[in-house]
């Protein structure tokens, strides 16, 4: 996998912005061409990143658009200066509402008498006139999800986001089409999940092998599973919860399986016949693939 670009004298500079990575020089379109350096970006969250490394983000880099998966209000959680925040656009591809409805999915199938208590609370958080009551009934709530946590694998997360988050998806994949979000840089919090998924697919699209795709997927688990890492993913929960939840849980979030994301991929050829088929399904057509390696991808040569 060729990762050795020109602009790597610059990114290895990045102290500051964990999991940071140009994307460039990956073979696509059958080898004849690669990504193009200095175009397409990952991340973790950049909130901690100094000024200097920022105005290196910006200036000495090029990004134009600093793509947060994450809605507003969760980026908020981040500690540091967000030095990059006035860069930043916001897509969420996983919210607190797709987690908790999927949560109460889980709640259904596992047990009538648990699922009868969650709904008894989330209706009781709902009509109660009580303001104090209603703040109690919705910690009751969360703090039984809470509790369900283990039976959600990295893999159902990112089915959550290809299930749930297609309109989003294609917008992002707008994004780089058009050119005129490029240079992007992509983060979440660990620029692994969210990130992954996304990332994953835009090379898809390029026509990126498919181990190259899934080694970069990997490259991401040094820091997720870092002692940094695991404290961020943990921040990210809500704070009612956080400390409800079994590290061992979160431990396993924190990873970057291979077969993770091959899983994923097995799962949308068997439903659409094809990883290309849910592209076209969510609009990322053949017209749009092809923009999307006229403005990501260059001649192998170059």
């Amino acid at each position: 996998m060729a990762l050795l670009l020109p602009t790597l004298g610059a990114i290895s500079m990045l102290q500051t912005i964990p999991n940071f990575r140009d994307l460039g020089g990956m073979p696509a379109v059958g080898g004849s061409r690669m990504l193009r350096p200095g175009v397409l970006h990952r991340s973790a969250s950049p909130s901690n990143a100094s000024l200097e490394d920022a105005h290196s983000v910006l200036q000495t880099i090029g990004v134009r658009t600093v793509l947060d998966l994450r809605g507003e209000k969760d980026a908020t959680k981040d500690h540091g200066p967000r030095h990059l925040m006035p860069s930043t656009t916001y897509l969420p591809l996983l919210t607190s509402d797709m987690m908790r409805s999927a949560l109460l999915g889980r709640a259904r199938t596992l047990g009538k008498r648990g699922f009868a208590k969650l709904v008894l609370c989330s209706l009781a958080k709902k009509v109660s006139p009580s303001r104090r009551l209603r703040t109690w009934f919705a910690g009751e709530v969360d703090l039984r999800l809470a509790k369900l946590l283990d039976t959600v694998s990295l893999y159902d997360l990112y089915r959550l986001i290809v299930d749930q988050r297609q309109k989003e998806l294609k917008q992002a994949a707008e994004m780089c089409a058009s050119g005129e979000a490029l240079p992007m840089l992509v983060h979440c919090t660990h620029g692994k999940d969210r990130t992954g998924v996304l990332v994953a697919l835009l090379l898809y699209a390029c026509e990126v092998p498919e181990s190259v795709i899934v080694a970069d997927y990997a490259l991401s688990e040094s820091w997720g599973t870092s002692v940094e890492g695991k404290w961020h993913v943990r921040q990210a929960l809500p704070e009612r919860v956080r400390h409800h939840v079994d590290q061992k849980v979160l431990d396993q979030w924190c990873e970057a399986p291979e077969e993770v994301l091959t899983g994923l991929f097995d799962a949308l050829r068997e439903e659409y016949g094809s990883v290309e088929a849910y592209l076209d399904s969510i609009g990322v057509d053949v017209a749009m693939r092809s923009r999307l390696r006229e403005t990501l991808t260059v001649p192998a040569s170059a």
